[in-house]
């Protein structure tokens, strides 16, 4: 299957397109997801921070996904990492 993951926050800046796209299993978890990001990140982007994807979560357009629950069905999905402000 092939995702198409939409980058916001500190991982939109890693990569001058806004998006990856990952292949996982049929029938992969958010957590294949987690690791297929990891290996392309450690690969493609020299600023990576294994952290940051640890406390990030994956989302739809309409929902936060847990760790074990099914990729949707049409690949899209988007990281969403931890923000902080004031």
């Amino acid at each position: 299957m092939r995702v198409q993951l939409s980058l916001f926050g500190a991982f939109r800046a890693m990569q001058a397109k806004p998006a990856v796209e990952l292949d996982v299993k049929d029938g992969a978890d958010v957590a294949a997801l987690r690791e297929a990001l990891a290996v392309h990140a450690t690969k493609a982007w020299p600023n990576f921070n294994p952290t940051l994807l640890a406390a990030s979560v994956f989302a739809t357009e309409s929902m936060v996904l847990r760790e074990r629950e099914a990729l949707p069905d049409d690949g899209r999905v988007a990281i969403l990492p931890p923000v902080s402000g004031g």
